[in-house]
């Protein structure tokens, strides 16, 4: 139970667990009009809107001690039929993708990590590498195309397994750019300018992300899972609490939710069910 200051106390209690499952997105990487690298979708993945990747926590095996999911998968787009090209928007051939971890925001002393599968299908068993929240320019990346940056290879990726993780449970914002890491370009530079940074939305564990005063009232912000109902209650004591329903159930899109509560008591306490 976390208490947050706000105009009136807020006491945030969380229940239930995300699940991995139906979460699955294939976020491609090829060019923008001006050639330089871009995520094509990522205006249906992009923080802006509103898309949020669950990291549910796993307490044994080899995962176990994470908040961690295999999704969603990052891809470079085909320019060869093998390979199910030619894609619209794909980068040139002799383009090697590679995605940058350059900034993340979450929970105090929280990191965000990534896990390299050992082969396509094959699930990842070891951190590959952390960055830590606060991060500003960071350098650690990951590779999305398949080539080793040879001349005139297809420039498409498409690796499962991999895992994206944390280490706290809270919403954390992670910041990517794309860069051509090939030599290929003029002067042995790359064949592509890089690509601006994009933000994607994870969420560890069950946790209410921002509670903020409104028009209406406190707008409280949370991760809504697929396949998932939310009921936002309250409760004036935690001694002997009597939770009481306010609004209606929310129904999970993988999406962030917001529930706007009438301005409560002096002292109030907020959870989130999920049914």
């Amino acid at each position: 139970m976390s208490k947050t200051p706000l105009p009136s106390a807020l006491g945030i209690a969380f229940l239930g667990a995300f699940v991995a499952a139906g979460q699955h997105a294939h976020i491609n990487a090829g060019i923008n009009a001006a050639s330089a690298l871009t995520f094509m979708n990522a205006d249906r993945f992009a923080a802006e809107s509103g898309f949020v990747v669950r990291l549910p926590a796993v307490t044994n095996g080899i995962h176990g001690g994470y908040h961690i999911a295999n999704s969603p998968t990052f891809t470079a787009l085909a320019s060869t039929p093998i390979n199910g090209g030619p894609a619209i928007g794909h980068a040139l051939p002799g383009t090697r993708v590679v995605a940058r971890i350059v900034e993340v925001d979450g929970p105090v002393g929280g990191e965000f990590g990534f896990w390299e599968s050992p082969g396509d299908e094959m699930d990842a068993e070891a951190l590959t590498f952390s960055v830590p929240v606060g991060e500003r320019a960071g350098t650690r990346e990951f590779p999305l195309s398949e080539n080793s940056g040879q001349p005139g290879a297809d420039p498409y990726g498409h690796v499962h397994g991999r895992y994206f993780s944390a280490t706290l449970p809270g919403l954390y914002t992670v910041g990517l750019r794309l860069r051509d890491a090939s030599s290929n370009g003029p002067d042995g530079g790359p064949l592509h300018p890089e690509s601006a940074v994009t933000r994607f939305l994870f969420q560890a564990g069950d946790t209410i992300s921002k509670a903020v005063p409104g028009i209406e009232g406190l707008d409280l912000t949370f991760a809504a899972a697929s396949g998932r109902t939310y009921q936002v209650e309250f409760t004036d004591s935690l001694e002997s609490p009597n939770w009481t329903a306010i609004g209606t159930p929310v129904s999970g899109l993988n999406r962030m939710a917001t529930v706007t509560v009438p301005t409560p008591v002096a002292r109030a306490f907020f959870r989130i069910r999920i049914q």
